[in-house]
């Protein structure tokens, strides 16, 4: 998978002694071994086995007036003229440069760095609250959009608010392409005391994977996408989480109780108090402790809440007429005919009211199920009003399962 990387481009700190060089030179520890002297941490990455693989495209973003004419000094210093430019452009009451300006420096780091690279000019100002929203507009547009690449975010603080805000734009760009930050590493030039690394954090792509998947799961109660984020760390956990998943996918509601108890027992037998996975654990038993009742007619109506509060009220009703049917049959029924009959039963106790309820729930039922092929008839279940019906059913079913 080839990559774009993002960089705000991280320079050493300014020289103490005029007669030196403008920006402190130094070796930045790369996997294990030191880079060439360079005053950029990114060309320090650029340099290492894991960037040759993976790099293609570089986007450089800073604002109009930052030291873009170092580049021009540090790879192509006999172009004078060009340095001239840009070191007047971004002198302290110099007019900035533009992208148009920076389009000479960006060939001159595609020669040399031998990828694909364009220069941004994220803002001519420093950058305010009142600027930051064009800003993330601009960063969100550099971020890859394909589901074949991925990014490298170079975290080192060049301008100290791009690091900050190009993280912000990968957050929207997650929401907008789904998986980008999984497919995202983040780099970071660390220069202290004399000394310098560079640090990959490859850390956050799985913790960000991780977090993605579960909040998938509390929002829509999808587990498939956690359980395989789990798979490496807690087999037992993800396979028990995937039967869930089925189970709720698939409205297998008589195989609900055993799934649940798989989940409880997995994270009972988990390890790593204290450590993320034990956070995953207490977030997952979180959710599910909402289902823990004393009978199945009582779990398959707070499964339907859940359902609701997620916005997914046709599942919903159908949950609240596996729970009608459990009521019915709190003892399971042999075959369909035996179901109906106890069904009938059990209407037969209830008031005109009630029983006239009790057949809504399973009304709408059957209309959600097999909506595609029933003629819409005054009073039948919408999609207008499917939320108004399934709040009715849910209070209704709450009431006489107490």
């Amino acid at each position: 998978m080839k990559n774009t990387l993002i960089s705000a481009i991280g320079i050493g700190r300014r020289a103490s002694n005029e007669n030196d060089a403008p920006y402190q030179r130094t070796c930045y520890a790369i996997d294990g071994k030191n880079s060439h002297e360079t005053p950029f941490f990114v060309h320090a990455w650029l340099s290492t086995a894991t960037a040759a693989q993976a790099v293609d495209r570089i986007e450089l973003i800073r604002t109009a007036t930052s030291s873009w004419s170092a580049l021009v000094e540090e790879f192509r210093d006999e172009d004078l003229a060009l340095w001239e430019r840009l070191e007047s452009a971004t002198a302290k009451n110099g007019p900035g440069c533009t992208d148009d300006d920076l389009a000479p420096l960006a060939r001159i780091l595609s020669h040399h760095w031998q990828r694909e690279v364009h220069c941004h000019v994220l803002s001519h100002n420093s950058i305010d609250d009142q600027a930051s929203t064009a800003v993330l507009d601009r960063l969100l547009a550099l971020m890859p959009t394909e589901k074949h690449r991925g990014l490298v975010l170079d975290t080192t603080h060049g301008f100290r608010t791009l690091p900050l805000l190009a993280m912000s734009a990968l957050h929207l760009a997650d929401a907008l392409y789904p998986g980008l930050a999984n497919r995202t590493t983040l780099i970071y030039g660390e220069f202290s005391q004399g000394s310098a690394r560079g640090i990959e954090f490859t850390s956050v792509q799985t913790i960000q994977r991780q977090a993605d998947a579960l909040r998938r799961f509390t929002d829509t109660l999808d587990a498939e996408p956690l359980a395989e984020a789990l798979a490496d760390i807690h087999p037992s956990l993800a396979k028990a989480l995937r039967a869930l998943g089925l189970c709720l996918a698939a409205n297998r509601f008589s195989a609900l109780d055993e799934r649940l108890r798989q989940v409880r027992n997995a994270i009972a037998t988990g390890s790593g108090q204290g450590s993320l996975l034990s956070r995953l654990r207490d977030a997952i038993s979180a959710l599910l402790v909402q289902l823990e009742h004393k009978t199945l007619a009582q779990r398959l109506i707070a499964l339907a809440r859940l359902r609701g509060e997620r916005g997914q009220y046709g599942l919903g009703i159908l949950a609240l007429a596996e729970a009608a049917s459990s009521l019915a049959s709190p003892q399971g029924a042999p075959d369909y005919e035996s179901m109906k009959t106890q069904g009938r039963q059990f209407e037969d106790a209830l008031t005109r009211q009630q029983a006239k309820s009790w057949r809504s729930v399973f009304h709408d039922r059957n209309r959600i199920a097999h909506g595609a092929n029933l003629i819409d008839h005054p009073g039948a279940v919408t999609e207008q009003n499917l939320r108004d019906s399934f709040e009715t059913h849910l209070k209704f079913m709450t009431t006489i399962s107490r």
